[in-house]
């Protein structure tokens, strides 16, 4: 019995086809959610790009993996209590010039002392009690887009050299850290 040629590449084409099939669901898998190092699964935020594990050292997210230019929020620890912290552990503030979720820090003297957190998605810890639509990504002049929490946009301060570190608090009347409520703490 003969086969046609058509017939012989069929069955190497479909285990190319199965192996691309499979790369891929492991692919998209690993993007939309993740695993403690217990094991267990963490729950994925439908209103962000993944998800991450809590820190409470102030050291940042623990999830071994996020999507390359992902603004990431999680909880840290710092002498005002437990705050919002971006990937590095690295404490989040908000502007109270800031209104209607619209950037007033914008311009590189500005930028320089507080950057912005910026991305194309947002992942946040599994820690921050959050409710759909609290953390928002809203365009920025120079074309990128800033994490906003409840409408505020949110930023790092340079003077912050280390994680957790929150020297940028009341800054000028206007320079607050936000507690896991997503309010500032002005105290």
């Amino acid at each position: 019995m003969t086969t046609s040629p058509s017939r012989r590449s069929a069955g190497p084409r479909h285990l190319l086809l199965a192996a691309v099939t499979a790369i891929a669901i492991v692919v998209t898998l690993s993007a939309c959610s993740s695993s403690k190092p217990d094991g267990k699964a963490l729950p994925v935020d439908t209103t962000t790009s993944s998800s991450t594990t809590t820190s409470t050292a102030g050291s940042g997210s623990t999830l071994a993996s996020i999507p390359s230019d992902t603004a990431t929020v999680d909880v840290g620890n710092t002498d005002l209590g437990q705050v919002l912290v971006d990937l590095t552990g690295h404490t989040l503030y908000v502007f109270t010039a800031d209104t209607t979720a619209t950037p007033t820090c914008v311009d590189a003297s500005c930028t320089a002392v507080w950057p912005p957190l910026t991305g194309t998605g947002i992942a946040v810890g599994t820690g921050v009690p959050t409710t759909s639509g609290e953390f928002k990504l809203v365009p920025r002049p120079d074309g990128t887009s800033q994490v906003t929490v409840n409408g505020q946009p949110l930023y790092t301060y340079s003077g912050d050299a280390s994680p957790g570190a929150t020297k940028g608090q009341g800054v000028g009347g206007q320079w607050f850290v936000v507690g896991l409520d997503g309010q500032p703490i002005k105290s």
